[in-house]
Parts: C-alpha cells; sequence; structure tokens
C-alpha cells in the first residue's frame, strides 16, 4: 500500500521497497515548521496582514476585559 508520506519522502531513512519517491519534502517540512515556531515566538507571525475584524466579535487576546465590556466565550 503506497501512502503519501512513502511517495513524498517524509522520513529520509525510511524507504519501503514497495515506493517509489518522487520527493524528498521530509527536511522541508521539518525546516518550515521551525520557521513557524520561530515566527510564533518572536510574535513576528501573525501580524496584522494575518488578521481580521469580524462586526460584533472580538478575538479574545488573553488579556483581561475592560470593567464595562463582558467576558468573551471561546469555542
Amino acid at each position: 500500500m503506497l501512502v503519501c508520506y512513502d511517495l513524498l519522502g517524509m522520513y529520509r531513512d525510511l524507504k519501503p521497497k514497495f515506493a517509489k519517491r518522487f520527493a524528498e519534502v521530509g527536511d522541508s517540512v521539518v525546516e518550515a515548521t521551525r520557521a513557524y515556531v520561530e515566527a510564533v515566538a518572536t510574535r513576528s507571525f501573525p501580524g496584522p496582514e494575518h488578521s481580521f475584524k469580524a462586526n460584533g466579535f472580538r478575538v479574545d487576546d488573553g488579556a483581561e476585559p475592560a470593567a464595562d465590556e463582558p467576558p468573551v466565550a471561546v469555542h
């Protein structure tokens, strides 16, 4: 049974005999994940260009609500 992990080369050291590799993306996935974690940790992502505002809805940013503002329900 050929699965996408085999044909995409997700695992460098795992090469099943029945599988043909059509790409080697495992290292790219690891590097992309590291870059994402770093961007989130340094708060460079998400930025304003990755956010939106909807009428009547406020995203909970973890801050305490103002005295005249009801708490936000997170679903």
